[in-house]
């Protein structure tokens, strides 16, 4: 094989790497209902997510606690890039994707930002944005009563479904909606998740946090476990740190995904997946520069095919003969929790 020779054909090999090959993005909070939305999407949703208006909130414009957000899109594009220069992580990613769906930020105009997007069909926002995100595949949120919706992997392949039982977490209030739903018992809840999952082809199971209720201990995870795909449970959902993720790597190698975008607004994917595989790329080039001066050699073939299973799918896991569902509670196995970064 040919190998890496020096630094800096080691820094060009994970680049390209990094920032071209297919990413698997295992959690958003785009909703299958609303993918299609112009109220849920689009430049004012982008500009007025509550990491932007958190940090517009400090100078204090009236206008931000307006019902209108059109009139809150305003001021936060005028606070946070007109009248400073938006040199933040979450103004730039804004910039980014907004860039790299073909619109120009630039001319700092927004009025002219507005009809851009309005000339462009609402199906065809959802193929550019996974496309210049670089996206094989995202999961969609399904909720769990959501009858009506149909597959979402019918407006585009790449969208996956991922079921939202966060309501199973309070047996009290969720109740009258499994009995509407025709649940007398658990047995029936289980089934209920079962046959939404199947019709969906969910890949996962997802809640904003784990449960120690016995209607989700004993209803959710079993479940997942029958359907061999994980329980997401939402963490930060910050843009990964190349600090932090060095030192993961150095911990836990290629056994974590580095990056879900946790992306409420369709439009954030590309930007928050620029900056994440810049981050990515520059952690991954420090670690196989360590490995180098132990002596291994690599190929540049052998860094893209790490990379690729580290920003791809996983797979569905098999039962194994150990298995004990009784033991199945708050506390499940690993096998099918993940905590989203």
């Amino acid at each position: 094989m040919t190998v890496i020779a020096g630094r800096d054909e080691l820094r060009r090999v994970v680049s390209a790497a990094a920032l071209e090959l297919p990413c698997a993005d295992t959690f958003t909070r785009l909703d299958a209902r609303t993918i299609l939305s112009t109220e849920k999407n689009g430049i004012d949703a982008l500009l007025t997510d509550d990491s932007l208006l958190f940090k517009a909130h400090r100078f204090g414009d009236p206008r931000l606690l307006s019902g209108d957000r059109r009139e809150r899109a305003d001021a936060v594009f005028e606070l946070l890039f007109t009248d400073r220069s938006p040199i933040g992580d979450a103004a730039q990613a804004v910039l980014l994707s907004l860039s790299k769906l073909g619109m120009h930020p630039g001319s700092r105009s927004l009025q002219a930002l507005r009809s851009a997007y309005q000339r462009i069909p609402a199906e065809a926002r959802v193929i550019d944005a996974l496309d210049m995100a670089g996206l094989s595949s995202a999961m969609v949120q399904v909720d769990l009563f959501d009858s009506a919706t149909p597959p979402i992997s019918q407006l585009d392949d790449r969208l996956r479904a991922s079921i939202r039982v966060e309501a199973l977490s309070d047996s009290r209030t969720a109740w009258p909606k499994l009995s509407q739903a025709g649940c007398r018992s658990l047995a029936d809840v289980r089934e209920l998740i079962l046959r939404h999952a199947e019709k969906h082809e969910a890949e996962s199971l997802n809640a904003e946090l784990e449960s120690g209720d016995p209607l989700f201990a004993e209803c959710a995870l079993p479940a997942a476990s029958i359907l061999r795909i994980p329980v997401l449970y939402a963490g930060s959902g910050r843009l990964p740190d190349t600090d932090n993720l060095r030192a993961r790597i150095a911990g836990e190698g290629f056994s974590f995904r580095p990056f879900q975008s946790g992306a409420r607004v369709l439009e954030q994917l590309p930007g928050l997946w620029a900056q994440a595989r810049r981050a990515i790329a520059a952690a991954l080039t420090d670690a196989y520069a360590q490995l180098l001066r132990t002596g291994w050699q690599l190929s540049a073939a052998e860094i893209s095919h790490d990379i690729e299973q580290f920003l791809g799918p996983g797979k569905k896991r098999e039962n194994l003969p150990g298995d004990r569902m009784e033991n199945v509670g708050s506390k499940t196995s690993i096998v099918y929790q993940q905590e989203v970064l």
